[in-house]
């Protein structure tokens, strides 16, 4: 249900899981900035490993809830509880209690995307014998924290990989597309996105305004997908910054 006046009207409500005969619960929700919304829960329509778990999935709207595309699958096995969704700009990252070990002690797994969840990262543990996590993200940052042994754990990371997802190719042959890095301008990281429809030795090059080399940030050959680039600028002086990519 979605409410544009601080909650005094509500829409009408929507249902977003599958209609079947499988239970789904535990809703997570977050919201960007520019109006995306994202709606995680438990499934057990694609199983349980011991009936407390399922598959985590994912819908998004981009349109503030109007309208919502297809489920994802967020996690690999169906082990998963208790999930956490956070968003900064393009980032998405979601931690959630898994079970494939068993009910207790269970442990923490993460996966993240820089692309308003079109592609993800592969799955990354946190902690083990974990339990009820929570995530939070500003800018480039992610943070999460879980219980453990009596003990409130923290961890906080940066998606800053390289992450190659074969997508299906346009069906042109030779093409190379390098979207605009987001966020620009940027204090610490900034994120790339090229796609090619056909294997290519591919070179990317980041340059100063004087025409010296900084920082090579891809030199090799890429079969077609999608490929997201980081460029950590902590360390980089202030000013403006240059890239130059080659394929062959």
């Amino acid at each position: 249900m979605v409410s544009s006046n601080h909650g005094t009207t509500w829409s009408s409500e929507l249902v977003l899981s599958t209609i079947d005969s499988y239970p789904a619960w535990e809703p997570q929700m977050a919201v960007d900035d520019i109006g995306n919304v994202y709606d995680c829960w438990q499934d057990a329509k694609y199983g349980s490993s011991n009936g407390y778990s399922g598959k985590l999935l994912l819908r998004k709207s981009a349109d503030n809830g109007q309208t919502w595309q297809a489920e994802q699958r967020i996690s690999a096995l169906r082990s998963a509880a208790r999930s956490s969704i956070a968003t900064a700009g393009a980032d998405i990252h979601i931690v959630w209690e898994d079970q494939r070990f068993g009910w207790w002690p269970a442990c923490i797994y993460y996966r993240g995307s820089v692309d308003y969840g079109l592609t993800w990262c592969d799955e990354v543990a946190l902690g083990d014998t974990s339990g009820n996590p929570v995530v939070a993200a500003s800018d480039s940052t992610v943070y999460a924290a879980w219980s453990s042994h009596g003990m409130i754990m923290f961890q906080r990371g940066r998606l800053q990989h390289v992450t190659a997802t074969r997508e299906r190719a346009t069906g042109l042959p030779g093409i190379l597309l390098l979207n605009a890095n987001y966020p620009n301008p940027f204090n610490q990281i900034t994120n790339l996105r090229i796609s090619v429809t056909a294997m290519e030795h591919v070179r990317i090059r980041l340059y100063d305004v004087l025409g010296q080399e900084v920082e090579v940030l891809c030199d090799g050959v890429l079969t077609p997908g999608t490929y997201h680039i980081s460029i950590e600028g902590s360390n980089l002086p202030s000013g403006v910054y240059m890239l130059r990519v080659e394929s062959r």
